[in-house]
């Protein structure tokens, strides 16, 4: 019979293992030849749309091109907060979404968050925050990325393909 401890260990080395196929960390097999490496590595970003504060429509595929900064936050966290008017920042600085890189906050009411779609929309409105804030009303957004802990940004390269992940606060520089 398996303890409690050997199902913890064993539950903690498959979230290991997503992550790091997720963050395109995980060791090359063996079998892994130079000219296959890059290939072995790429992992496609998750497809999904979802509607922002404005009413408008996302799509991560429609972002071909350009990379995509997705900063996963909740209202009640207070470094996704303290973070998000750098953000802000740089979603002006970089061109609105309209140059090479796309910013987008993406939040989740009601299920990741205390806050209905309304109550996050309007404390979006109250900070002053401009960018996009795709509302995941389902929490499959959120779930498909791994974000449970706020707040956690994801780089998708702009062949659609992940670059990688932060958990936790950063600081525009390490943004840029």
């Amino acid at each position: 019979m398996f303890s409690a401890r050997t199902s913890l260990a064993a539950g903690l080395c498959a979230v290991m293992v997503l992550m790091a196929i997720f963050t395109g960390s995980l060791m090359l097999p063996s079998s892994a030849t130079a000219e296959n490496a890059e290939e072995v590595q790429e992992i496609a970003a998750p497809d999904f749309t979802l509607v922002d504060q404005y009413g408008e429509t996302h799509t991560l595929s429609g972002y071909a091109g350009k990379v995509v900064f997705m900063n996963f936050w909740t209202t009640w966290c207070p470094y996704c907060i303290e973070e998000m008017p750098e953000i802000e920042e740089l979603y002006h600085e970089l061109g609105e979404n309209k140059e090479d890189v796309v910013i987008l906050g993406m939040c989740a009411p009601s299920t990741h968050d205390t806050e209905d779609m309304e109550g996050i929309i309007e404390f979006v409105e109250e900070h002053g925050w401009t960018y996009p804030m795709l509302m995941d009303e389902t929490g499959k957004v959120f779930n498909t990325y791994i974000a449970d802990g706020f707040p956690t940004t994801w780089l998708i390269k702009a062949d659609g393909n992940v670059m990688g992940y932060v958990s936790g606060m950063m600081s525009k520089d390490m943004m840029m």
